[in-house]
């Protein structure tokens, strides 16, 4: 399919339900929410759940501001009227591909993960969809609510090698705003492509 009757399809209403619940909304913030970002459940053991997102997401949790303890909280199911927040601990960070995991305990019936097997290879003009939290609590459509999750169509639009020959990054068109980062990026079969690390403000590219 082209990226264009791909988008115009959509996604399975199924798919749509199973990419919603494993995205999770990230906040962080001392006593109220001051930042926040994407992630998505890749792992549950038992009632315990593991979200992999950007390092640059829950940065501040390592370094904050003087004098202040931020704590991190995984929101499931944001903005739906089932939704369930917990705190998330930190359990692995990898700053040069700024990834990191957190961890949720105490959790009963955990969304199904994101499937991790077989990932598609990505090619310029493939369809993908970007499932996350732009803007955060801006379009939570009210004070004090949790925004409902974004999922937005986009294609690959080039893969840019680094020095040593090697894929080092996948540039998207459309769909990728601030507040996505950490997010899932999919194919259109829901099988996980990437995860959303940045855009380039007002060029349509991330």
């Amino acid at each position: 399919l082209s990226a264009s009757s791909a988008a115009a399809q959509g996604l399975p209403p199924e798919l749509v339900e199973k990419l919603s619940a494993a995205t999770v909304y990230i906040t962080l913030g001392a006593d109220e929410p001051e930042s926040s970002g994407s992630g998505y459940l890749v792992r549950v053991d038992g009632d315990t759940g593991y979200v992999v997102t950007n390092h640059h997401v829950i940065e501040e949790f390592f370094e904050p501001a003087a004098g202040g303890k931020v704590k991190i909280t995984a929101v499931f199911d944001s903005g739906a009227p089932k939704e369930r927040s917990f705190p998330a601990e930190p359990v692995a960070i990898d700053k040069d591909h700024d990834l990191a995991v957190i961890r949720v305990t105490g959790v009963k019936d955990l969304p199904a993960p994101l499937d991790l097997s077989a990932p598609p290879k990505p090619f310029p003009t493939m369809p993908v969809w970007v499932c996350g939290y732009p803007f955060g609590g801006r379009l939570a459509g009210g004070t004090g609510k949790n925004p409902a999750v974004s999922i937005g169509g986009g294609n690959v639009s080039a893969l840019r090698t680094n020095a040593h020959g090697d894929l080092g990054t996948v540039q998207l068109n459309g769909a990728l705003n601030p507040g996505n980062s950490g997010g899932p990026v999919v194919a259109a079969d829901g099988k996980l492509v990437g995860v959303a690390v940045r855009t380039i403000r007002n060029a349509g590219l991330g």
